[in-house]
């Protein structure tokens, strides 16, 4: 079974996180850092800096799934071998079939197979049927601080449908509607 499989039967929504809520910092396959301390949300900032200072980059929380009706789902991160897909060619060639969309936590499994900087939380999926005849909303955004220095700040992650409103996720899982997204002109 894929992680894809596992995390579309998981009505929890929390399955990226280990039964003793163990979290994973990812910096490269075989370079893991853990802890088993409790994970607390106010705590996942801090998380996400530490590893920041660590690979030099803001680690991702959620990698995206499409799927689409003819019961076929493409990942940003290939289940099997880690290797990331282009949102491009793939999904947007067949933007007409897409039938839902969301974005996922990583499991330990996943994150041990991508090359890019990952963490794995007890975070919610957050996942959007797409009616027929609807555009999907579905972007990451970063935010860059200019002081002493240029440091990246929170991603957010948004998804929802052109013309309606529009979640915006934050790292620890939590979200705000934005009213009557239209997206950028």
């Amino acid at each position: 079974m894929s992680d894809y499989d596992i995390y579309k039967n998981d009505k929890t929504g929390l399955l990226a996180a280990k039964e003793d809520r163990e979290l994973a910092v990812h910096e490269a396959p075989q370079n893991i850092i853990s802890t088993k301390s409790p994970v607390l949300i106010g705590d996942v900032n801090d998380l996400v800096i530490e590893v920041r200072k660590k690979v030099r980059i803001r680690p991702l929380v959620y990698f995206w799934i499409v799927e689409f009706a003819d019961s076929v789902a493409i990942a940003q991160f290939d289940p099997d071998t880690g290797n990331e897909n282009s949102f491009g060619e793939q999904v947007i060639s067949r933007a007409h079939k897409i039938e839902a969309a969301g974005w996922y936590p990583f499991s330990q499994s996943l994150m041990d197979k991508i090359s890019f900087p990952a963490i794995v939380l007890p975070i919610p999926i957050h996942r959007v049927e797409i009616p027929l005849g609807q555009q999907l909303v579905i972007f990451r955004r970063n935010r860059i601080h200019y002081g002493p220095g240029v440091a990246k700040g929170k991603s957010e992650y948004f998804l929802g449908i052109r013309g309606q409103s529009v979640k915006c996720i934050f790292e620890n899982g939590t979200y705000e509607m934005s009213i009557d997204y239209k997206g950028y002109s």
